[in-house]
């Protein structure tokens, strides 16, 4: 799969010799085959030809906006409605209330866990961190979930985990970064900013699986409709963000790839990162998406390819042909003190990082 980032204001996407091509100030930016192009992300104002979005129709490949905040403005999607080949399963599934509970449950349980195993991989570099702590906290919040009474009480464990990751994840990361919580409307430092872009990144990513495999994105089991984005596109992708996102923000930060400085844009304007900085986002982010690991059942893969699998696990599940939804958990090394006795490996697939 290629997605065509297009970053910079007043850029213009044509098509040329049955190419996408994006064009700056006259300039030739950019030029992909039309056969090998699965998305069009674009940011700011943009242009696309007349040419270009009848051929991305025809192609049935989504646009997306995305404006300087990181948020999905809008998209021009295929029809999902046509495509939603599983939707009557789908309705069915969410008519059956064991059914709902054992994914809702599921999903909340991994994302936790990789939160849990995300901060146990940076532990290493501070001294003043405690991993037993945080381990235990997750322990128990991952061990109280069957007893509780509702999604609504299985979206407030999820809240709970978050109040406490993000500040831990926070005192990690070298004070001057400025990230101390979790602020999705206002963010003023680095990470939240990169946070931000990555998580609506991986939405659109797991979005273009949900909608090419035949899922209708409405019907959800635990997330709700918002504004921005697709309750069971952010259902599948939930195991996937501490994994995928905050890492990817993390390191980048951590090795000063993008800096504090790189929140003020070169034109004063209040955008998420400085031009330079969210072109080199964009590289590192698809640089994480072809990242090989190894898969319990698919073996060598990259993460895009762990992400459609999911969205086939789910298809499966709705289906009968598996017994219940088995996210994707990630794993320390066995040579790691810290890490947790697997015995839950014979329940979920354990994803490990090459």
């Amino acid at each position: 799969m290629t997605a065509v980032y297009i970053t910079d204001p007043g850029s213009i996407l044509s098509v040329q010799q049955h190419h996408f091509q994006v064009i700056h100030k006259d300039n030739l930016c950019q030029s992909v085959p039309v056969t090998q192009v699965t998305q069009i992300i674009l940011f700011g104002i943009c242009q696309l030809s007349r040419q270009a979005v009848k051929l991305a129709f025809s192609r049935q490949i989504p646009i997306y906006y995305i404006n300087q905040q990181g948020q999905e403005l809008g998209n021009c999607e295929p029809d999902s409605k046509k495509s939603a080949k599983y939707r009557f399963q789908q309705l069915k599934r969410l008519q059956d209330p064991e059914f709902v509970r054992a994914f809702a449950e599921s999903i909340t349980w991994a994302k936790m866990h990789n939160e849990s195993v995300l901060l146990q991989q940076l532990h290493v570099s501070s001294a003043a961190f405690e991993p037993e702590v945080y381990r235990a906290f997750f322990r128990l919040l991952m061990d109280d979930l069957p007893m509780a009474y509702s999604i609504d009480e299985l979206r407030g464990y999820d809240v709970t985990a978050e109040s406490f990751y993000y500040p831990a994840l926070g005192s990690l990361l070298p004070f001057n970064l400025g990230f101390r919580w979790r602020d999705l409307q206002h963010p003023t430092d680095p990470i939240n900013r990169m946070l931000n872009l990555g998580n609506t990144l991986l939405h659109q990513q797991t979005s273009a699986f949900v909608q090419l495999l035949g899922l209708d994105a409405d019907i959800s089991h635990l997330h709700v409709p918002s504004q921005h984005q697709k309750p069971l596109v952010c259902d599948l992708m939930a195991e996937f963000r501490p994994m995928l996102v905050d890492e990817l923000a993390v390191n980048l930060a951590k090795s000063r790839i993008i800096t504090a400085r790189d929140i003020i844009p070169e034109n004063g304007s209040d955008a998420l990162l400085s031009p330079r900085a969210l072109q080199t986002f964009i590289q590192h982010w698809e640089e994480k998406l072809r990242t090989l690991v190894t898969h319990p059942h698919a073996g060598t893969v990259s993460y895009r390819h762990c992400l459609e699998l999911q969205v086939r696990e789910y298809i499966a599940c709705i289906l009968g042909d598996v017994q219940h939804y088995r996210p994707l958990v990630w794993t320390l090394p066995k040579n790691n003190a810290a890490a947790d006795s697997n015995d839950w490996e014979d329940e979920y697939p354990v994803l490990v990082k090459m």
